[in-house]
């Protein structure tokens, strides 16, 4: 009897350590993914400050150049809000008017509209090495 007993407990011992293990993973996960939605989401914001301060300095730049915004495909530029570089191509993110949606531009396309120093400042906000 004795012995059942002790089996019995033993059982259950192991038993509430695996369960103890799987909790254990289950709330690791759960904080893992948690700091990976909160650095998204910290990244979101930053990527949308950073926007906000290109905003300012797009409309400063025109302002002090009393210069009209620079249009592409027939379109005023309102903002650059991303650099993505492939296959070591440099590619801006840029909104334009009446558009909801963000449209990709290589780098190259948009020197031809938009004046050279001031994409060249708009990269450096975003990546200071380039």
């Amino acid at each position: 009897m004795r012995t059942k007993n002790k089996h019995k407990l033993k059982d259950e011992v192991s038993t509430e350590i695996e369960l103890y293990n799987k909790e254990k993973i289950i709330l690791k996960r759960l904080a893992e993914n948690q700091n990976i939605e909160y650095l998204v989401q910290n990244q979101k914001q930053e990527i949308w400050k950073r926007c906000d301060e290109i905003d300012i300095e797009l409309i400063n730049y025109y302002e002090e150049n009393q210069k009209k915004f620079p249009k592409i495909l027939g379109k005023t530029l309102i903002r650059i809000c991303d650099l993505e570089v492939k296959n070591d191509q440099k590619y801006l993110r840029v909104q334009l008017e009446g558009e909801n949606q963000l449209q990709l531009f290589p780098y190259s396309f948009l020197k031809l509209h938009v004046p050279h120093q001031l994409v060249q400042f708009l990269l450096s906000i975003y990546n200071p090495y380039l």
